[in-house]
């Protein structure tokens, strides 16, 4: 994605234009997992291998249980622990709570980008 204009983003989550770089690329590529579970009595998500930290984008590729959560939707990752975690529909916002348990999916953690 070609950039017009950079923002710099503050701790308040204040964009503030910043024109003082011109000609940036953004790019920012999926890291795929397999092995997803999850457990609706706590609503915490396991993830083989993956060792998200809170405010990471969290994609779901394909999904089996999990109600309330959908394949293609951009989440973000909270309470992290390992390769253990919740879901919030916005950064900092609360957990999701999903009515059944996982019982297998892929994924994709979108890394930070840097620029």
């Amino acid at each position: 994605m070609a950039a017009n204009t950079v923002f710099l983003v503050r701790e308040t989550q204040i964009f503030i234009p910043y024109t003082g770089c011109t000609n940036v690329e953004v790019t920012s590529t999926p890291v795929a997992y397999g092995g997803v579970t999850g457990t609706e009595i706590d609503d915490t998500i396991s993830v083989l291998g993956a060792t998200p930290v809170d405010g990471n984008t969290w994609i779901f590729t394909a999904l089996a249980g999990g109600s309330s959560l959908n394949v293609g939707v951009q989440y973000f990752v909270r309470d992290s622990v390992g390769s253990d975690f919740k879901l919030a529909q916005y950064r900092d916002g609360p957990a999701i709570d999903f009515t059944t348990d996982i019982t297998s999916g892929s994924s994709g953690l979108m890394q930070p980008a840097e620029i």
